[in-house]
């Protein structure tokens, strides 16, 4: 795999009209034990 990994954290908020939009509060690259429980996922 290649490029860049990030641990993201979110939070969705619901407007008015059933719009929503989507607040990033933190992002960090992830780590290795992350990575690799990513990896196990995403295959």
């Amino acid at each position: 795999m290649t490029g860049r990994i990030l641990f993201v954290v979110y939070t969705i908020r619901r407007t008015t009209h059933e719009k929503e939009t989507i607040r990033i509060i933190s992002a960090r690259p992830a780590s290795r034990k992350e990575r690799q429980a990513y990896t196990r996922l995403a295959d």
